[in-house]
């Protein structure tokens, strides 16, 4: 695998769970579908903006994109799915963790 394989991969598969295709995220990005096709290929390297436009989109990390950081962030709306989920007494749990972190 190449340098930026890892970027490629992980491109394609966010792109794909969002559900864009790459002639949309090119519209979004205002590049060529070709600049996404062979980013995500591993023909092209992404250069340092399209990285950082890229996990800002994604709301992901620049670290995660490159193979760095294999956490993702998690979104503010996974976390309220994620949140949505727990127990009257996990919420108070994590209410409290929150505060503690914030103060």
């Amino acid at each position: 695998m190449k340098q930026f394989g890892k970027f490629g991969q992980k491109l394609r598969k966010l792109r794909k769970k969002k559900g864009i295709s790459a002639k949309k995220l090119a519209r979004t990005f205002n590049c060529s579908p070709s600049l996404i096709y062979n980013v995500e290929k591993d023909y092209n390297q992404p250069q340092p903006e399209f990285i950082v436009k890229t996990a800002d989109f994604f709301e992901v990390s620049s670290d995660y994109m490159l193979g760095i950081e294999e956490k993702r962030i998690i979104s503010e709306g996974d976390l309220l799915l994620l949140y949505r989920k727990l127990s009257s007494h996990e919420r108070i749990v994590i209410s409290y963790l929150l505060r503690l972190l914030v103060n």
